[in-house]
């Protein structure tokens, strides 16, 4: 981000995003399209996975009007929040998930509090207390200090389904939005620049 003071009042600060910014958004997003275009290849994703700027600009700008939509299942799904209400804490449990999942049983992960933290920028303090909400939520329970051995509750895999469906849907609601905002926009820039 750039912080650049305002032209008409000295004391309002102005954040732009700068391109290496708006370059890590466009390989997010591919990132989490590109299960969208393995389950619903007829809508074609092109704009996003080549990472088109302009479709970015448009995909973006289209947002916004979803965030009521959005933030209403999010709240649907309370096991969910409680990660997204946190520093770091969808990150943790990924890195949770990855861990049980790149080894022979799912159900079980080690996911040192120090080690994590410090892979996210967060304190193992940070990353036990956020457990312990886990555990107490019933999401998962601690077997050995400090991470060494955490047990995925069933709970935490189907919490974790329903919130990244819920992200596949928004994404693909978003990219019809946007794509036909795109093609409306189209003939009236073609209009304009043939002088009509």
């Amino acid at each position: 981000m750039e912080l650049k003071p305002s032209q008409e009042d000295r004391r309002v600060r102005i954040l732009k995003t700068t391109e290496k910014m708006r370059v890590h958004d466009r390989d997010w997003m591919a990132a989490h399209f590109a299960p969208l275009t393995v389950l619903y290849p007829p809508h074609d994703y092109a704009p996003v996975m080549q990472r088109d700027p302009e479709f970015q600009v448009v995909y973006r700008c289209v947002a916004a009007a979803f965030l009521p939509l959005a933030a209403k299942m999010m709240a649907s799904l309370a096991e969910t929040m409680l990660f997204f209400e946190r520093a770091a804490g969808v990150m943790v449990i990924s890195a949770l998930l990855q861990a049980a999942l790149a080894q022979d049983d799912p159900t079980n992960a080690t996911v040192p509090y120090t080690d994590v933290g410090d892979r996210f920028g967060v304190s193992r303090t940070h990353v036990r207390k956020l457990l312990l909400a886990a555990q107490e939520a019933g999401l998962v329970k601690l077997h050995a200090r400090g991470g060494r051995r955490v047990e995925i509750l069933p709970r935490l895999w189907a919490t974790n389904a329903r919130g990244l469906a819920c992200g596949m849907y928004l994404n693909d609601a978003v990219y019809l939005a946007a794509t036909r905002q795109r093609l409306a926009a189209a003939p009236r820039a073609l209009r304009s620049r043939s002088g009509n």
